[in-house]
C-alpha cells in the first residue's frame, strides 16, 4: 500500500494472495521488491503502476529488506544480513550481526526484522523489542541503539501483538511504526 505521507490517503495498493504473508519491501530504482514471510517467494512490481512483474524464488524466510547503492540487504529473523543481487536475489555475501558483550566478546543479535539503509548504516528493529539497532554493514557490529520504549509502550498496552515493526527514511526524515499501529511517528536521532 502506498500512502501520501502528510494526509495518509491511499495512493495505490497491490494485494498479496492469501497464500502469502507479505513482509519486507524496498524500492529499487523503478521497481518495488517485496519479500514474503514463509512462502519462499519474492514479488517484483513496477513502481509507477504497482503491476506485478514477476515472482522470484527466494531461499529463506523474508523478514526485512532495504538496499545500499549496489545490493539489496535482507533479513530472515536470524542474526544475519544477506546482501543480494537486485536482479536475481542471489546472495553475494552474508554478514553476522553482533553487539559487544560486557566482556567485549561478540554476542549474536537475533530476530533482525524490518530494515532501512541510511547514511552508510543499516537500521533494524529487533522483533519483540522496543529499540532499533544501527549496524555497520561491513563488520556487522551494532554501533548504535535507538530507544523507542515510550512510543511502543503506548501501543503494547492496547495489544501485546502491537510491537515496533517499521522503519522508513524519506529525505533524511526518519519514521517508525509497528504492527497494528494506526500511527506513524517521525523521530530524530540524538548522537551522544
Amino acid at each position: 500500500m502506498i500512502k501520501e505521507l502528510d494526509s495518509g490517503r491511499v495512493l495505490d495498493q497491490q494485494d498479496v494472495h492469501s497464500d502469502h504473508f507479505g513482509e519486507g519491501i524496498t524500492i529499487w530504482k523503478d521497481r518495488v521488491i517485496q519479500l514474503t514471510w514463509r512462502s519462499r517467494v519474492a514479488f517484483e512490481y513496477e513502481k509507477a503502476t504497482m503491476k506485478l512483474i514477476r515472482e522470484i524464488p527466494y531461499p529463506r524466510e523474508g523478514w526485512g529488506i532495504c538496499h545500499d547503492d549496489e545490493l539489496l540487504i535482507a533479513s530472515d529473523g536470524s542474526n544475519l544480513l544477506f546482501f543480494l543481487d537486485p536482479e536475481t536475489l542471489e546472495t553475494k555475501k552474508t554478514v553476522a550481526v553482533a553487539f559487544r558483550g560486557k566482556d567485549g566478546t561478540p554476542q549474536p543479535l537475533k530476530y533482525l526484522n524490518e530494515l532501512e539503509y541510511w547514511n552508510g548504516k543499516v537500521y533494524a528493529n529487533v522483533w519483540g523489542k522496543n529499540f532499533i539497532v544501527e549496524i555497520d554493514p561491513e563488520t556487522g557490529w551494532v554501533v548504535g541503539l535507538l530507544k523507542a520504549s515510550s512510543i511502543a509502550s503506548r501501543h503494547l498496552s492496547e495489544n501485546r501483538d502491537a510491537v515496533l515493526n517499521g522503519i522508513a527514511v524519506l529525505q533524511d526524515r526518519i519514521f517508525i511504526t509497528g504492527k497494528l499501529w494506526a500511527s506513524l511517528y517521525e523521530v530524530k536521532i540524538k548522537k551522544k
